[in-house]
């Protein structure tokens, strides 16, 4: 008798103990997924100096609107010289102050030299044409966007896709790179 009620103790808290695990684990694994994705934003950079939600940000050089950023949130590392933006768009404007407008999930604005990292489901729109790749970097300097990663573009005149790109917003082109292959829908005059 002693030892069946001592059995059923010790079942009891092996049970119990698989039982604290199991619901540990499911705490961690369901209920902590947003904490571990801030704590990651953190320790990107550290503790972030300054966080905003809806930003609005623009760039403008010798009297001249470069470019707008507007996103959902904004976290700023001062000693880094860096501001984190998650779902942004930004608006260049080339030569002519035409928009090229591109959204992506994270954008990463050097505060110093005004330069632009943009990834994740990348969406740049230029009149017709719709571009779209997972990487953009956009170099201040040379007022140029450039993507190293594979880009597709679609137009009303057809498909386009290359391993990589360059949009010069000064000079008003675009140089695609790498295994370029299109697909022509229409008549297109190429001089």
């Amino acid at each position: 008798m002693i030892k069946k009620n001592v059995r059923r103790i010790v079942i009891g808290m092996v049970l119990s103990g698989f039982l604290c695990i199991i619901l540990m684990f499911i705490n961690h694994r369901f209920f902590t997924k947003n904490q571990s994705d801030d704590n990651e934003k953190n320790n990107y950079l550290g503790k972030a100096t300054l966080s905003l939600d809806h930003v609005s940000h623009s760039s403008t050089k010798e009297g001249r609107l470069n470019w707008t950023l507007n996103a959902n949130t904004a976290a700023y590392y001062h000693e880094d010289a860096k501001a984190i933006f998650e779902m942004v768009s930004v608006t260049f404007f080339n030569k002519k102050g035409k928009p090229i407008s591109i959204s992506a999930n994270q954008g990463i604005l050097n505060t110093t030299s005004q330069d632009i990292q943009l990834t994740g489901n990348i969406t740049c729109s230029y009149e017709d044409y719709v571009l779209k790749t997972e990487k953009i970097n956009y170099v201040e300097n040379n007022h140029s966007i450039q993507s190293n990663n594979s880009v597709f573009m679609t137009s009303q005149w057809g498909k386009i896709q290359a391993k990589a790109m360059l949009i010069n917003l000064q000079a008003g082109d675009i140089h695609l790179k790498g295994n370029v292959e299109a697909l022509l829908t229409q008549q297109v005059k190429l001089l």
